[in-house]
């Protein structure tokens, strides 16, 4: 029998967290309520931290999910032996990914029976189903290029932002859907971009991943345009609270995106690594959305304080 420390490693790996992973899932949970809320108080009211709740668990449900629908294909990368070797060690992990999907769907429609907002329900039952098409047959969203790529992002971006903003109101207002619908384009973008380090693994195993279907400099021009639309737009949404602040806020996204673009820019140079993309890059991405969140949160106390 395993030791607790080495099972709770493996539960760890498949849910592929570490620092930057409970960073995204703080900014995952809080972007629409921190967006949305009329002061700083309403971020800890008990809609709101259910929706929290709820966005967790369906977004560590989803990697789950996705670590067990990969487990053929990821044991054709050399990078990722450590994750398969956890993934066939963790028991029922498929039936984990299932348990906490159904989790936070039903911690969404929890959120419903507090609020009286129906959009906390429709998000998450959104959500849930974006996670299982991108994964599972027949849809195997993650095996249909660029539109797949799409499926994820939604799934990390407008929908939890719906989640959570719905425990605050009942219905989004105009500004907000411009954010919602860049923070899915970025991350829609970064989904494409990802699929580059594992393009000769995904070949292998026949996962029509962007990358496979395109090309991996196709795949990177794609996803730099895609986040370059998404700067655009989140940067239409965060206009209101001034040039400063959605400068700030968006500052670190537009790092990510010069990375990205770097070898669009300068094509002799190597696509990035799996490592460096798990690594260093993930990192970076998890600071700029860090930093979409920490914008209205520093404002609404700042109100408070006031």
């Amino acid at each position: 029998m395993r030791g607790g420390e080495s099972m709770w490693r493996d539960v760890a790996a498949v849910h592929r967290l570490d620092f930057s992973v409970l960073v995204l899932v703080v900014c995952y949970g809080w972007w629409g309520a921190s967006f949305t809320a009329a002061d700083a108080a309403q971020l800890v009211s008990p809609p709101v931290l259910l929706a929290v709740v709820a966005n967790g668990l369906l977004f560590l449900g989803g990697l789950l999910l996705n670590t067990v629908a990969d487990l053929d294909t990821d044991a054709r990368h050399a990078d990722k032996g450590g994750l398969t070797a956890a993934a066939r060690r963790f028991g029922h992990a498929a039936w984990w990914s299932v348990g906490e999907i159904g989790a936070g769907l039903a911690a969404a429609v929890a959120v419903t029976a507090l609020t009286g907002h129906l959009l906390p329900t429709l998000a998450g039952a959104a959500t849930a189903l974006a996670h299982s098409a991108y994964n599972l047959n027949p849809v195997r969203a993650k095996h249909r290029g660029f539109p797949g790529a799409f499926v994820f992002g939604a799934a990390v971006g407008a929908l939890p932002f719906l989640v959570s903003a719905g425990a605050v109101v009942p219905r989004l207002p105009g500004w907000a859907w411009w954010l919602a619908l860049g923070l899915t384009a970025l991350s829609t973008g970064r989904t494409v971009w990802w699929s580059v380090p594992d393009v000769s693994g995904d070949r292998k195993a026949g996962a029509a991943t962007p990358s496979v279907r395109h090309g991996a400099r196709k795949a990177t021009a794609v996803a730099c345009v895609l986040m370059l639309a998404g700067l655009a737009a989140a940067t239409a949404g965060l206009w209101r609270f001034g040039v400063l602040r959605t400068l700030l806020a968006l500052s670190v996204h537009l790092v990510v995106f010069v990375v990205a673009a770097a070898p669009v820019v300068h094509p002799q140079g190597a696509p990035p690594s799996f490592r460096t993309m798990s690594g260093r890059v993930l990192v970076l991405v998890a600071v700029a959305d860090l930093f979409v969140l920490v914008m209205p949160v520093a404002t609404l106390l700042q109100a408070s304080s006031a």
